[in-house]
């Protein structure tokens, strides 16, 4: 695209300067720091929580009475 067409659609001298870091960059790197430092804490706490888990304890034995009913005779 020409720099005349870029100067009719956008009003801009140079819509997309080589090498210069741009607006749209700069809102986006912004909005991933801001995501990273929200979410930071979170992430942290988890590693932290998963650490200090108690260990699983075993559930008891479970008391059927299969025993007895296979010990009825079957007619």
């Amino acid at each position: 695209m020409a720099q005349d067409d870029i100067l009719t659609l956008t009003g801009e001298k140079d819509a997309s300067p080589g090498g210069k870091f741009s607006r749209r960059k700069f809102f986006c790197s912004a909005a991933v720091a801001a995501a990273g430092l929200a979410l930071a804490p979170r992430l942290g706490s988890q590693e932290q929580a998963k650490s200090e888990k108690p260990p699983a304890i075993e559930p008891p034995a479970v008391k059927t009475n299969i025993d007895e009913v296979r010990g009825i005779p079957r007619v």
